[in-house]
């Protein structure tokens, strides 16, 4: 169960990460970027500071959770921003690629329509192969 949501924590955060920069950033869009970034790292700073506080999370499974889903979260917003440069190698793990792309075509369909679904690999594909895997 707890990897069902720290994966869904992932998939959340490429999501609204993908619907605050769209699909492509743009030359002088930084105003996008800056709120994802912004984002990331309030989520890295909610990780910190939970760290700081509880201490040591072995032993504490509520805290443990809340670490990872803050920061597969955190990992989730970089990878939206990571796909919207596309840049060649830049996500290197086919499963994790996969799965951004799944979280970022949810964010880019919020933000620009439907049309963007039809210039990304399909649904139907990437499902089955995080599925397989």
């Amino acid at each position: 169960m707890r990897g069902g949501v720290v994966l869904a924590a992932f998939l959340a955060g490429t999501a609204v990460g993908a619907g605050l920069t769209g699909s492509r950033v743009a030359p002088g869009a930084q105003v996008p970027l800056r709120r994802a970034l912004v984002l990331e790292g309030a989520l890295l700073a909610v990780f910190a500071v939970l760290w700081l506080v509880a201490g040591n999370p072995a032993g504490h499974p509520t805290t443990t959770l809340a670490l990872l889903v803050a920061g597969a979260a955190a990992m989730g917003l970089q990878a939206a921003m990571a796909l919207a440069f596309h840049l060649p190698n830049v996500a290197t793990v086919a499963m994790t690629a996969t799965l951004a792309q799944l979280g970022a075509l949810a964010g880019w369909r919020a933000r620009e329509g439907r049309a963007v679904v039809a210039r990304t690999p399909a649904v139907s594909l990437m499902v089955p192969l995080c599925l397989r895997t």
